[in-house]
């Protein structure tokens, strides 16, 4: 195996960053070493790039990062982290021939095909098209769209900035949600609704609104520290049968409102091929998602039976961004 072999992949995302080593010809075997990085601890991408390849003694001479961004001219300036990276100064920096600059949910869609059945949580089964539209969304940090496109064997990765489209709301409830919200500023995306960022804002509408009593450890946290302690006391409420409790109603009302969200992804694109459901928040609440709620707010209007033949799945393998990053470099460089 020679340094033209080796990949270099990487998931940049607004607290962690994953790199990993694979090789072009076995892939998408398991990396050759990989490492997860808190980005509030490093300076920035150079500084945890030049770690990484410090730990060895490989010279990959192709490289391709998925990064939470909108990426133009091979460069991003991160939407929830403030760095800017530039893949042409990265390439001259580590006498890398080639590194691409992804979006993190274009990697996450190439990577979601990949995946074996033991990696995903099934929503809906549906009646897969082999050769349809594939669509993400991904709730973390903030909520990521992407869609893979299919015509005549070729895959063409679309990114998308579809989380900052406006939040529209589908009850009475929600209604008055972005009516809460509207007097506290004046654009509401879909991701002040559907992502970390938006749990704090569900929280604070449900306690603002005397739904339900607010809970005292939550409400006394600092806003940015809210979203772990909301899923944290949701899933200790659950196991304890109480689930009229504010954390537990926080985290249902987000479901709903990424099953709608969901739909629209799907009908946008016509993504016969499947729904994939990425990103760090799902995983970590499936004791309170409900499939049969969520297909029922996912199936609806003129093309209720279509959407009924969209498979939707959860991506349960936090590493598919990663993989993904390699498949597109690979992908890419062979053109």
């Amino acid at each position: 195996m020679t340094d033209d072999d080796l990949i270099l992949a990487g998931d940049i995302g607004a607290t962690k960053t994953n790199l990993a080593l694979f090789e072009r010809a076995s892939f998408p075997g398991g990396a050759l070493r990989e490492r997860k990085y808190k980005n509030r601890e490093s300076c920035g991408i150079t500084d945890i790039v030049a770690s990484f390849l410090a730990e060895g003694r490989e010279k990959p001479t192709l490289a391709c990062f998925g990064v939470a961004g909108p990426i133009r001219n091979n460069r991003v300036r991160m939407t929830n982290l403030d760095w800017l990276i530039d893949g042409r100064e990265l390439a001259y920096r580590f006498t890398i021939e080639k590194i691409f600059l992804i979006n993190d949910l274009v990697a996450t869609a190439m990577g979601a095909p990949l995946l074996g059945e033991d990696e995903l949580f099934p929503v809906n089964a549906g009646k897969k098209d082999p050769v349809g539209n594939i669509g993400v969304i991904a709730p973390g940090t903030g909520l990521g769209e992407a869609f893979l496109l299919q015509e005549n064997n070729r895959r063409l990765s679309v990114a998308s900035e579809g989380g900052h489209a406006d939040f529209a709301p589908r009850n009475r409830q929600q209604l008055e949600l972005l009516d809460f919200l509207w007097k506290r500023e004046r654009h509401i995306s879909v991701e002040k609704v559907c992502s970390g960022i938006g749990l704090p804002n569900i929280y604070a509408f449900l306690v603002a609104s005397s739904q339900v009593s607010e809970d005292f450890a939550v409400s006394q946290a600092a806003r940015g520290e809210q979203t772990p302690l909301i899923v944290q006391t949701a899933l200790a409420a659950l196991k304890a049968e109480n689930k009229g409790h504010i954390c537990v109603r926080t985290l249902s009302v987000f479901f709903d409102i990424l099953a709608a969200e969901a739909a629209n992804v799907a009908l946008k694109v016509l993504t016969t091929g499947g729904i994939y459901i990425g990103g760090g928040l799902c995983p970590r609440m499936l004791p309170v998602f409900t499939a049969d709620r969520f297909m029922d707010l996912f199936v609806r209007g003129v093309y209720r039976e279509m959407l009924a033949e969209i498979p939707v799945s959860i991506i349960l393998n936090a590493k598919t961004a990663l993989l993904g990053a390699a498949a597109y470099g690979i992908e890419r460089s062979a053109q």
